[in-house]
């Protein structure tokens, strides 16, 4: 599998129309999340893995066959692209393009297993971090090693992702957290992540899912630390002799409260597009790093090494 098919033209062909489509991108109070989900520079894309309106007409292979790359690779550069900051967006599938070398063995030089061994394990900031349980050390941990083995063991890989969603289990119903349930539900998330980066080994198309459920552990855990730092109002209301409140005062505590909530909720989104961004440029250096020496050049070097000996 030779990126590009080996052909530079078809490089700065592609790197063109990708610019020109890129251009089409708005701001807007979503952020263009919306437009995006619709915007493609490449034909053939398929929604998540689950979903297919073609009838068995379709590999899903995206572009993936088409320009020689790993599927996993062509799905996570789609997750990352819905989920940057629409400043990184706009330049996101030049610098992905430009950053592939043509001839280069994306799947050889395992670059979507580098990039999920550093989301999963990164020790700053892999998934393992914010792991919150015994069990989900355990699911995540064995994901983890999985990816390191190389492991080609459907039945191992099955079994880890089984885990990994059990440990995922979680309580939060939708309504606003306090620390310790944010911090609970951030482990939660990292197992649902980890769970899609297992179901990859079946399915690369899973890559969508996994990049883009890392982030969201990111989120609960800032929160969780925001929140907890934070003097809750509601503790300063008074109680009288009779063990009531101030119904006015305590609407107001609640109010207050509130407000410092969704403070945390920004702070913690904050955090989930900084993740995205710093996934991202990990991927790109695995990309550039992977091997693209072009055929004519392995050609020339195996000439040379026939007549010097070396």
């Amino acid at each position: 599998m030779q990126a590009f098919k080996n052909n530079p033209e078809l490089k700065a062909k592609v790197l063109g129309y990708a610019t020109a489509r890129a251009e089409e991108l708005v701001d807007d109070e979503n952020g263009g999340f919306r437009q995006r989900q619709g915007l493609f520079w490449s034909q053939g894309w398929c929604q998540a893995s689950y979903v297919c309106a073609k009838e068995g007409k379709c590999q899903h292979q995206f572009y993936a066959d088409d320009l020689g790359l790993p599927v996993a690779v062509a799905y996570a550069e789609r997750s990352l692209f819905l989920e940057l900051p629409m400043s990184a967006a706009r330049n996101w599938w030049k610098d992905f393009l430009r950053a592939i070398p043509v001839g280069a063995d994306l799947e050889a030089a395992r670059v979507w297993n580098q990039l999920a061994l550093y989301v999963l394990a990164d020790k700053q900031h892999g998934l393992l971090n914010y792991a919150d349980t015994p069990e989900q050390i355990a699911a995540i941990q064995r994901v983890i090693a999985l990816y390191e083995e190389n492991s080609t063991d459907a039945e191992a890989w099955e079994l880890a992702a089984d885990e990994a969603i059990l440990a995922s289990r979680s309580d939060y119903n939708g309504t606003r957290m306090e620390a310790e349930e944010a911090r609970k539900h951030a482990g939660c998330e990292a197992c649902d992540a980890a769970h899609y980066f297992a179901r990859c080994f079946a399915d690369q198309r899973y890559a969508n899912e996994a990049i883009n459920r890392s982030g969201w552990c990111v989120r609960y855990k800032v929160y969780a630390d925001y929140m907890s730092r934070q003097s809750n109002p509601r503790d300063k209301v008074p109680v009288d002799d009779r063990g009531m409140v101030n119904v006015g005062q305590a609407l107001y505590a609640s109010m207050e409260w509130v407000g410092i909530s969704e403070e945390g909720d920004h702070a913690g989104e904050d955090a989930r597009r900084e993740h995205y961004e710093r996934v991202a440029g990990v991927f790109l250096r695995l990309i550039k790093d992977s091997n693209g020496v072009s055929t004519a050049t392995r050609f020339m070097r195996g000439l040379v090494a026939r007549f010097t000996g070396s």
